[in-house]
């Protein structure tokens, strides 16, 4: 999840190895895309790229909106896409939180991830963004920078959160 144009289609393709269509515009992305992206030699997840968030969605996207939507609400977890080059990031992070919340998803697993590292001009905002975002993960996505590093903290963030049940069973009732 996160605002329009914060990457997430971007971060998808170079996680997934895929692609998916990618442009500077509003609304590119209006259907739901999944792929499979592998954490590690034993761990796959699925990815769905959705439509962009964005402060007073225009009428005739409310329904590709709201089916973008239904996907947050069944996934595991979130990862929150945020430009951290964008002078109006904070504002964006607070327009995802409150569609969020209006969805009852806000206390959802979240990671946020600043994208677009590579085109900050003030180092200092991403000490700022650790300080103040957790759990977060600094990236970009376009140039591959951190995105081990990402995956490593996604597989972690979900092996704390999985439940593990064992059972044991007579051998007699192994058929059930």
């Amino acid at each position: 999840v996160g605002y329009t144009n914060s990457g997430k289609s971007t971060l998808l393709n170079a996680l997934a190895n895929t692609h998916v269509a990618v442009e500077n515009r509003l609304f590119v992305t209006l259907d739901p895309t999944v792929r499979a992206v592998k954490l590690n030699a034993h761990q796959k997840i699925l990815l769905i790229d959705t439509v962009g968030f964005i402060r007073k969605l225009p009428h005739h996207l409310v329904a590709s909106f709201h089916s973008t939507l239904e996907e947050a609400i069944f996934a595991d977890m979130l990862l929150m896409v945020v430009d951290i080059s964008d002078h109006d990031f904070r504002d964006h992070i607070a327009v995802v939180r409150d569609v969020l919340s209006e969805l009852g998803i806000l206390g959802k697993p979240t990671l946020i991830v600043f994208n677009k590292v590579d085109r900050l001009t003030d180092p200092r905002i991403i000490v700022q963004v650790k300080s103040q975002y957790q759990p977060c993960m600094i990236v970009s996505a376009q140039r591959g920078i951190f995105l081990e590093d990402l995956k490593q903290e996604i597989l972690r963030f979900l092996e704390e959160r999985t439940v593990k049940n064992e059972m044991e069973c007579d051998l007699k009732e192994a058929q059930l």
